[in-house]
Order: C-alpha cells, then sequence, then structure tokens
C-alpha cells in the first residue's frame, strides 16, 4: 500500500530530478521512492553496525588512520580533510552514545 506525501524541494532539486526521470522514463515518484529506498537501506545497515560497540571502534579507529583518510579522500574526489574526518568520527562516537541510550532506554521499560 502506498502513502501519498507531500514535500517541498529546493527547485535546483527539481530540475536535476527531471533530467533523471527524462532520461530513465520514469516518473518523480519512483525515483525519488527509489532513492528514499536505497538511503534508508543504507542507513538501516549503518545504524547496525554503530550499534555493534567492535565494529564502531574499528570505524573510528580506521577514520583516524591517515592511509585509510587518503583512500577515503581520493573516493570523495579530494573533498575530505582532517577536519571532515574529525567530523566523521565525531559523528560515529555520537551516533554510537545515541544507540546506547536508547538500548538503556529500552531495557528499563521492560
Amino acid at each position: 500500500m502506498k502513502i501519498k506525501v507531500s514535500v517541498a524541494i529546493e527547485k535546483a532539486l527539481v530540475v536535476r530530478l527531471d533530467k533523471i526521470a527524462a532520461i530513465t522514463q520514469q516518473s518523480r515518484s519512483q525515483i525519488v521512492e527509489r532513492m528514499i529506498r536505497d538511503d534508508i537501506e543504507g542507513s538501516e545497515q549503518m545504524a547496525n553496525l554503530l550499534a555493534n560497540p567492535q565494529a564502531r571502534a574499528e570505524m573510528i579507529k580506521q577514520f583516524n588512520n591517515p592511509e585509510m583518510m587518503k583512500i577515503f579522500a581520493a573516493a570523495m574526489g579530494d573533498k575530505s580533510s582532517p577536519a571532515v574526518s574529525q567530523k566523521m568520527v565525531e559523528t560515529v562516537e555520537s551516533l554510537g552514545q545515541d544507540l546506547e541510550k536508547t538500548k538503556n532506554k529500552k531495557g528499563r521499560n521492560r
């Protein structure tokens, strides 16, 4: 079952969306639904990784590894920097803490 949702999107994004729709011969809705599905699946996978303290610690270790960050920067088209790396570490740590708090609250409510 599908539910109709209304969202406001920047005009520049709509122009880009329309180009993709024209090229792929799909509707805006089909494209947006696929993009949201793909992003949610990726976010869920990341959340599951972050829920694992060992995986989270390994991610932080890798973000602090200069060689790994060079590879990451190359993959990002050199849009990365030490500041970006630090922000990623902070985000991973923060998400991990949030997950722990949520897990602890659920445990107390049982």
